[in-house]
């Protein structure tokens, strides 16, 4: 499982925002536009964003779980992978 928490100082930024998932493709379209402040390079998944719509691609990804909390605004998303996607070869 692969976990993205996106904070927010507004709560319509997370109450409004649409998530739709496919493929190996999450979604994120905000009602408005946002400043983004991660590592560019995450190890788990690629981002890329374009105006109010942020393009999260996750390897392997078979389905999604979304949580929206209140304090503070938050949008959390949990990834889960297909089996054997992410998980460590154990050491011999």
């Amino acid at each position: 499982m692969v976990r993205i928490v996106l904070q927010s100082e507004k709560k319509g930024m997370v109450q409004k925002a649409k998530i739709r998932s496919s493929y190996t493709l999450v979604k994120v379209e905000f009602p408005e536009d946002f400043k983004l402040s991660a590592p560019r390079v995450t190890g788990d998944f690629e981002y890329t964003r374009r105006g109010k719509t942020l393009f999260l691609n996750i390897k392997g990804l078979k389905w999604i779980k979304l949580l929206r909390l209140k304090s503070p605004p938050r949008l959390v998303i949990d990834a889960y992978l297909k089996s054997g996607i992410g998980k460590e070869l154990p050491e011999r």
